[in-house]
């Protein structure tokens, strides 16, 4: 905190927030109530009843009260829009707050609304290129995903990698989720040969990073044998597959809940290279690999198997394929 912010109202923000990670929620909002009283009468009150407003409405979203949070990120943006002006940082923070909220909520118009009017503020306080709009960006295009509008998240995604490149970002990890996530904008779309580009540079950074046997392979290397397969490129994935299967097993074992993916684009590649023979017994020891997941956990599971099922079908024979329909209705239960 600067020199202007009394230690007194530190100390009671501090006992809050520790009050509230102990889920001692009464408490907390207790001794909230005292910083509030506190900052109302400090020389430098809009910014202490704004500081104090916010953390209340962390805590309030940590108790999943959504509503009592966005009320209290309102008063917030409204105490720093007219303390502070439209064009500072602090509001693009207080927008982002509530877009994030937004989000959570299943509120996606709103969030949208939110990120943008973010933006906008942050391009004129700190600039269209500083590091927290690449954030925003980033968000949006999450946001996109989730709403399945591929091509304005292809489009914040370029933007996040655009601004991060400027500023020759060192989160590493980071990069390569946002390149990720354009590569699957671009899959979503499509757009085949373009995403088999970025997926491959993921690949390799990560490669670099932890070497050729390490299980944060395994996502890319199926996300490329998945668009090779798209492409037709049936032996290429067929490989992809095979070198992911290799890395998983050899850490976790031949039978575990983390090859039923792999199992099942396994399957797929099988069909699409016509080599059905090896199918059911594939999808036997993906369906095996699922049933080791308690039933409430398996709904990731049964999406990739009923992929798969869909797509090997008709390379299979009536009876073989209906048998293993049948074992796959078995995991519902």
């Amino acid at each position: 905190m600067n020199e202007d912010v009394p230690r007194e109202w530190e100390e009671l923000i501090e006992s809050a927030q520790a009050l509230a990670r102990q889920k001692k929620w009464q408490e907390a909002q207790g001794v909230f109530e005292r910083a509030l009283e506190l900052s109302h009468r400090a020389k430098n009150r809009p910014v202490l009843v704004s500081l104090t407003l916010e953390e209340q409405a962390d805590v309030a979203v940590m108790r999943g009260e959504t509503d009592a949070a966005e009320a209290l990120y309102q008063r917030v943006l409204a105490i720093r829009r007219g303390h502070l002006g439209g064009s500072h940082h602090k509001v693009v923070k207080t927008l982002f707050d509530l877009a994030t909220l937004e989000v959570s909520r299943q509120h996606y118009e709103d969030a949208e609304r939110y990120y943008v009017e973010a933006l906008e503020v942050g391009s004129r306080a700190l600039g269209a290129d500083d590091l927290e709009c690449s954030q925003i960006h980033h968000a949006l295009g999450t946001l996109y995903t989730m709403r399945e509008l591929h091509s304005k998240a292809e489009s914040a995604f370029r933007e996040t990698l655009r601004i991060r490149g400027i500023h020759e970002e060192e989160d590493l990890l980071g990069l390569q989720n946002t390149r990720t996530l354009l590569a699957e904008s671009l899959e979503a779309q499509g757009k085949f040969v373009e995403a088999t580009m970025w997926f491959e540079r993921v690949l390799a950074a990560k490669q670099d990073m932890f070497g050729n046997e390490h299980l944060g392979l395994v996502p890319t290397s199926l996300a490329l044998a998945r668009v090779m397969l798209a492409e037709g490129k049936t032996e290429e994935a067929n490989a992809r597959v095979a070198g992911a299967l290799a890395i998983q097993t050899k850490v976790v074992g031949e039978q575990h809940p983390a090859l039923v993916e792999s199992l099942a684009l396994l399957a797929r590649c099988h069909a699409a290279t016509g080599s059905p023979m090896e199918i059911p017994g594939i999808l036997e020891r993906a369906m095996a690999c699922a049933a080791l997941l308690p039933s409430e956990r398996r709904a990731q599971s049964l999406a990739h198997l009923d992929a798969a099922l869909d797509q090997v079908s008709a390379a299979l024979e009536p009876k073989v394929g209906q048998a293993l329909v049948e074992q796959r209705k078995a995991l519902d239960a």
